[in-house]
């Protein structure tokens, strides 16, 4: 069922599917040493066992007549592993190292083809073997091994207890700490955990596997610390009180109990306000409004304190300002001046103005009025205020009238003057309206004679003037905003 491949083709092999995780050629202050033993499943040594890197076959060695080795020239802080072939004996692998310093590897058994068929193994398939210690290397029984891989989440591979395989099937090691994943997908990538147990946690092992092989490696349990540092530590202010949100951090192996937030003023600390493990938030009252904050956020558990956070952002309690109320809006000349009744809440504030329609930016001031420039004469506007102190903003002012800017009409263009015995009468065509609809038209002569008419006219007659005596005349525009500049002078004309 476990056929043997060739080695050349396998390194081969397993240099290219192995994550390219090493390079080829390494200086010595590049590389490590790992140290192990050899043996088979009744612990007699084996000698002449070819040790070597997965993927790099020129870093290899063999066994000494006591089992042991020591394989040099592995690379320094990256991920690898070391394949073990016997005649007669099923091809071993290691689960995957990254370390920077020298290994003192376990001892590893070798099974030979039948005892590994008897466990009923699928040919073209592998098994991991493994064992749960602690830190000292005594066995743990009781743990509960599980396993997540890359082609199936979580693992379908059946995983049993026992020495060997079958002999014992059982929820959890027994005592001689012993755990197998049977009938392993070549070339999968397994991750293998064992669940916190006997006051102990454990970091998971990682193994990439290969058909009709066998994966070796060792979970290795260690006592539970405190936790780590809550991150993503922000702030949001109150009313003489703050929100302090955070992200959990891991637990060191043993259940977050509770979180303590200290505010910081400046660098002085404040009066701590803690919240029980469950919570992401915690609010800090009792804070000075107007007073800029930062916070730091703690996790315990049973072992102890971890460390505090980073800071979060500043933040400054307070009582945000209420809404202002227009009192009035005032137009002018492309622009519009809003008067209004000054917010509550915490000083100072700021104050914004936003017209609608939106064709300018909000303009902003320490108080009332504020005028909004830049606005086109004859287009409505409505306006929303609002206050703003370190606190937040606050609710905008109700709706008010609109209003819009405006200036002056233009001058009109006088088109003609005809003269009759002591009169004259003075044709003209409107000017631009300045934003603001005409209200009436005025004519003047260089006598002093005047005439007014409607928004309608479009002539005005002139009466008392003297015959044989020449005029010129001009006309003027009003509106709402005032009366604009005057006509270009026509004349002179002389009644008869």
């Amino acid at each position: 069922m476990f056929s043997k491949r060739t080695h050349i083709s396998l390194c081969v092999l397993l240099g290219v599917i192995f994550f390219l995780l090493h390079s080829p050629v390494h200086t010595a202050a590049q590389t490590i040493s790992y140290a192990g033993f050899v043996q088979n499943t009744n612990s007699t040594p084996i000698s002449g066992a070819l040790i070597e890197m997965v993927g790099d076959s020129a870093i290899n060695t063999t066994s000494a007549a006591d089992g042991s080795f020591t394989l040099t020239g592995l690379p320094a802080g990256e991920t690898f592993s070391i394949e073990i072939i016997a005649g007669g004996y099923v091809d071993l692998y290691s689960r995957n190292f990254n370390t920077v310093t020298n290994i003192t590897g376990s001892t590893y058994k070798m099974h030979t083809p039948s005892q590994i068929s008897s466990w009923g193994v699928v040919s073209g398939e592998s098994d991991i073997v493994g064992r749960v210690t602690d830190s000292s290397n005594n066995n743990i029984s009781g743990a509960v091994v599980s396993c997540t891989s890359a082609l199936h989440q979580p693992c379908s591979y059946t995983i049993e207890y026992g020495s060997p395989p079958n002999s014992v099937t059982t929820t959890a090691t027994t005592s001689n700490g012993n755990f197998y994943v049977l009938n392993v997908d070549g070339g999968d990538t397994v991750t293998v955990n064992a669940a916190p147990t006997a006051g102990l946690v454990f970091a998971p092992i990682t193994f990439f596997t290969y058909a009709d092989s066998e994966s070796q490696g060792k979970i290795i349990g260690s006592p539970p610390t405190a936790p780590g540092a809550p991150t993503n530590v922000t702030a949001t202010a109150g009313n003489a009180q703050a929100t302090v949100f955070f992200t959990a951090p891991p637990d060191g192996g043993s259940p977050i109990t509770s979180y303590t937030v200290t505010p910081y003023i400046g660098t002085t600390s404040e009066k701590t306000t803690s919240g029980s493990g469950a919570a992401t938030s915690i609010t800090v009252k009792g804070l000075k409004n107007g007073t800029p904050y930062t916070f730091t956020v703690t996790a315990a558990n049973a072992i102890g304190k971890g460390q505090p956070s980073g800071h979060s952002n500043p933040v400054t309690p307070g009582i945000v300002p209420g809404a202002p109320a227009i009192l009035n809006e005032k137009p002018g000349n492309g622009e519009i001046t809003v008067s209004f009744k000054l917010s509550t809440g915490t000083s100072p504030i700021t104050y914004s103005v936003a017209p609608a329609p939106p064709d300018h930016p909000p303009v902003t001031g320490a108080g009332s009025p504020i005028i909004v420039p830049g606005l086109t004469n004859g287009t409505e506007y409505t306006f929303t205020v609002t206050g703003t102190n370190a606190t937040g903003t606050g609710p905008g002012s109700k709706p008010f009238p609109g209003a819009t800017p405006a200036t002056v009409p233009g001058p009109p263009t006088i088109v003609n003057v005809t003269a009759a015995s002591g009169l004259a009468t003075v044709f003209f065509t409107a000017p631009p309206d300045g934003g603001s609809p005409i209200t009436g038209y005025t004519a003047l002569s260089s006598g002093g004679q005047k005439a007014s008419g409607s928004a309608t006219a479009s002539s005005l007659t002139l009466k008392g003037l003297k015959n044989g005596r020449p005029y010129t005349f001009t006309v003027t525009a009003t509106n709402k905003m005032g009366t604009g500049p005057a006509s270009t002078a026509w004349g002179p004309v002389t009644p008869p």
